[in-house]
């Protein structure tokens, strides 16, 4: 976001009266301490589904390689984010009994996901670069063994 924009945001948000008028300001917090958060459950199955954020990252201009391996690997983070919100959850409540290890095992499955997409996406953008300009690609050693099988079987 450009600097411009946070300024004009800014001069809205101080012209509004629900942000400057004390009186509204303490109503904003007397009922933010009502609101309570969401079920874990909840934001599993929300991060799980095509989301509008999901849908606006989705269809932005301006997506990069790491966006899109983020992407393919949501259902990992997804899970990640299931075992962050059971920890939280087991840190607020001493009488709960699980033992997470600090979602070690999430982790390190999200971030293989992320860099194994990530060189698949760059191997095969290479892959067509490399067809566009008419380089040849050498062909894998692993197509041409079952057309001999194929070939051995049928003589």
């Amino acid at each position: 976001m450009t600097e411009k924009y946070w300024v004009k945001y800014m001069d809205e948000y101080n012209r509004d009266p629900m942000n400057t008028n004390q009186l509204w300001v303490h109503v904003k917090k007397d009922l933010s301490r009502r609101h309570t958060p969401k079920h874990h459950l909840e934001l599993y199955s929300y991060c799980r589904t095509d989301n509008p954020y999901i849908k606006q990252i989705r269809n932005s201009p301006n997506i990069t390689i790491d966006t899109v391996a983020e992407l393919i690997c949501r259902q990992s983070a997804c899970e990640l984010q299931y075992c962050l919100s059971l920890q939280k959850q087991a840190v607020e409540n001493s009488r709960s009994k699980l033992d997470l290890q600090g979602c070690r095992e999430q982790y390190a499955t999200m971030n293989t996901c992320i860099t194994n997409e990530k060189t698949r996406i760059l191997r095969k953008e290479q892959e067509l670069r490399n067809l566009v300009l008419g380089i040849d690609v050498p062909k894998l050693e692993i197509e041409e063994q079952p057309q001999k099988a194929r070939e051995e079987q049928f003589m």
